[in-house]
C-alpha cells in the first residue's frame, strides 16, 4: 500500500481510461480545486495537476465514448456539471447537466450508454438517474426510486447495471439492478454466501456510509468503510452471492489497520484492482490486488 504526500480533505474518485488509472480529488484546507492524477497499471503515479473548477463533494469519473468524463457538485448552487477530455488532451471545461444535488454523483457506463445517479437537493433524499448515448445530450433527470442520506455506487456486471446504497441509517446496505438501464427491480437487502447480511463487514462491524463498486468480466467488487473505520472488500462471480467481507491489510511494513474517514474508491485496470482511500490525516493510500 502506497501513500501520496499531497493532502486532500475529501474522498477520491478512480476510473480507468486509455490504458491508465485516473484519480480525482478536491484539495485541502481552503483549496476546493479539482485535481487529477494518473498512472499506467503497476507503475507510479505521475503527480497531481489541477483540472480547474471547485467542489465540496467527491468527484465522479468514468470512461465513455472514447473520452474521460468527470462530474462535480457545485459549492454554492449545488449544480451537477461535467468535464470531458480526449486521450492525451486537457479537459475542455465544465458544462451543466441541469440538475442539483446535496451529495456526490455516481457515474458509470452500461451497454454503451453513460449513466449518472444522484440524490436530490436539500431535504430531497430520493434517488434520480440521468443518461446519454454517444454523441447525444443527456436525457434529463428522472426519479429512480428509493432514498438515502448517502450516495450510490454503480457498476456494470454480467449484463446488468448494479446500484448499491446505504439506507438512511448507513449500517444497512441495499442493491438495485437493471437489465436495460430503464426498468429497475427495486431496492433489496442481500445476504452473503455464508448467510450473513450484506451490511455486516465483520464481527461487530457494519457499513459506515458510502461504498465503492468495480467490476471485471469475472468479478464484481464492493469496497466498504466499516463502523470501525477500517477498509473491507467483498466479491462475487457471475450469478453467485457475495463472499464474506474481508479487511484490506495496510501492508507488512506498516503497523496497524488502514483507517479512513471517507468513502473509498475503486477501479480495475489491466487485471489490477485498485482501492484508494483517504486517511484521517488527509493522505491518500492505494492498495492493489492482481488476477482480475
Amino acid at each position: 500500500m502506497d501513500a501520496d504526500r499531497r493532502r486532500y480533505r475529501r474522498a477520491l474518485a478512480a476510473t480507468t481510461f486509455d490504458g491508465q488509472v485516473y484519480l480525482f480529488a478536491a484539495g485541502n484546507g481552503a483549496d476546493d480545486v479539482v485535481y487529477s492524477n494518473h498512472a499506467k497499471p503497476g507503475e507510479a503515479f505521475m503527480g497531481w495537476e489541477p483540472v480547474g473548477g471547485t467542489t465540496d463533494a467527491p468527484i465522479a469519473a468514468t470512461a465513455f465514448d472514447d473520452h474521460l468524463y468527470i462530474f462535480r457538485k457545485g459549492q454554492s448552487d449545488h449544480g451537477i456539471s461535467y468535464n470531458v477530455a480526449a486521450p492525451g488532451q486537457p479537459f475542455t471545461g465544465w458544462s451543466p447537466t441541469l440538475g442539483t444535488t446535496a451529495q456526490a454523483i455516481t457515474a458509470t457506463t452500461f451497454k454503451g450508454a453513460l449513466y449518472l445517479i444522484a440524490r436530490g437537493d436539500a431535504s430531497d433524499e430520493q434517488f434520480y438517474i440521468n443518461s446519454k448515448q454517444p454523441g447525444m445530450p443527456f436525457l434529463g433527470w428522472r426519479l429512480l426510486g428509493g432514498s438515502s442520506s448517502f450516495v450510490t455506487a454503480a457498476a456494470s456486471f454480467n449484463d446488468f447495471l448494479y446500484l448499491f446504497a446505504p439506507g438512511g441509517d448507513p449500517s444497512y446496505l441495499y442493491f438495485d439492478l437493471s437489465s436495460d438501464g430503464v426498468s429497475f427491480t427495486g431496492w433489496s437487502d442481500f445476504y452473503l454466501s455464508d448467510g450473513s447480511y450484506g451490511e455486516i463487514l465483520g464481527p461487530g462491524v457494519s457499513n459506515n456510509g458510502a461504498i465503492a463498486a468495480a467490476a471485471s468480466a469475472s468479478r464484481i467488487f464492493l469496497i466498504g468503510r466499516g463502523s470501525n473505520n477500517h477498509v473491507y472488500y467483498t466479491l462475487a462471480p457471475p450469478g453467485e452471492a457475495f463472499a464474506p467481507w474481508q479487511e484490506i491489510p495496510r501492508g507488512q511494513a506498516l503497523q496497524g489497520p488502514m483507517i479512513t474517514d471517507a468513502a473509498p474508491a475503486a477501479t480495475i485496470a489491466n487485471g489490477l484492482l485498485y482501492v484508494v482511500v483517504k486517511s484521517p490525516s488527509q493522505g491518500i493510500w492505494i492498495a492493489t490486488a492482481d488476477g482480475f
